[in-house]
């Protein structure tokens, strides 16, 4: 890659620069565990309205006259629709999608994925899913989400707003997507 393309890396950079203080790690461990907390309440409350689903369907029992049918009839469908929307969240995927976000590809401009490749290597990042531009004067990293993603890591996309390229040099825009990818490799999207 030709040296006027992609500016040159720090001479010296500290090898603790990264280095995480002990008190972000226990509010950050703090947070894991409320999250882990919040999923283990919600896991029981569909749990249980499972079994208000089974209970008013088979543990009930016959009621007797009309009175008494429509409310069994009544709180079935209340009990199926709860344990509907309870159990949806789980399974529902947050697509991002913006009109205004347009995805370019690397044969579409290939000095621009080439600087982004080089910036990973540096970075130590992988590489994004997928590159868009917009109209903003921003760069982000964004992905689509489900509950799953506590688990599994999902491949990463970045956005970068033209508005941003505008008025920067280079050297700048380097340290704002090396940003970035600090958000790809530290795992801190999770």
């Amino acid at each position: 890659m030709s040296e006027s393309f992609y500016p040159p890396n720090p001479p010296s950079v500290p090898t603790d620069i990264t280095r995480v203080e002990t008190r972000f790690r226990i509010r950050a461990i703090a947070v894991v565990i409320g999250i882990f907390l919040f999923l283990s309440i919600y896991l029981a409350m569909v749990t249980a309205a499972g079994y208000f689903v089974y209970f008013t369907m088979v543990e009930m029992g016959v009621v007797k006259g009309r009175c008494g049918f429509l409310v069994k009839i009544g709180l079935i469908a209340f009990s199926i629709m709860l344990f509907v929307f309870l159990l949806k969240f789980l399974f529902k995927k947050q697509k991002i999608h913006d009109p205004f976000n347009i995805q370019i590809k690397e044969d579409q401009h290939p000095k621009l994925f080439n600087f982004i490749r080089q910036l990973c290597k540096d970075t130590k990042a992988p590489f994004p899913k997928k590159v868009f531009v917009n109209h903003e004067c921003n760069a982000a990293v964004f992905y689509n989400t489900t509950i799953l993603s506590l688990f599994w890591p999902v491949k990463k996309n970045l956005l970068i707003g033209l508005g941003l390229i505008d008025f920067m040099n280079l050297s700048e825009f380097k340290a704002i997507v090396a940003h970035e990818f600090g958000h790809f490799s530290q795992k801190s999207m999770k």
